[in-house]
């Protein structure tokens, strides 16, 4: 008797199932398209970015309101500045290396790995930490 229940009820949840297939709510294109920019922000900024509140954030407005700038998070501020130092310190690199003269004097490469790696702190404003010293003096 048990498994003739089990059957009949089993054989109903699946009509059920099949007449009322669950349905995902098609979204506008606008909301879709802030949905995307949530996503270019979080896969730009990795776990600093709020993509969940992003989404809600779209979602509840409708769409209208998208994070061109990827600024919805706490810590987007501290990351900005970092990023402005380290393409300033990059400014002061290309600027020293069109002060050595001749190319090859002055190791851009090596300027840039320090700013990349001090976050735009270490920036050689008088144009004298990243010379090919050695190597020059020899072939004059």
């Amino acid at each position: 008797m048990e498994i003739g229940f089990a059957t009949v009820l089993f054989v109903t949840l699946l009509q059920v199932a099949v007449s009322n297939p669950v349905q995902e709510k098609e979204y506008s294109p606008v909301v879709k398209n802030c949905l995307l920019e949530c996503l270019t922000c979080v896969e730009f900024w990795g776990d600093i970015y709020n993509g969940h509140a992003c989404a809600d954030t779209c979602l509840m407005s409708g769409g209208s309101s998208k994070d061109l700038d990827c600024k919805l998070g706490f810590t987007m501020n501290k990351r900005y500045q970092a990023r402005k130092a380290t393409q300033q310190c990059v400014e002061q690199c290309k600027q020293c290396s069109r002060l050595a003269g001749s190319p090859g004097k002055y190791n851009e490469r090596s300027c840039y790995a320090a700013c990349e790696l001090s976050s735009g702190q270490d920036v050689d404003t008088a144009c004298s930490r990243h010379h090919y010293g050695y190597f020059y003096q020899i072939q004059k």
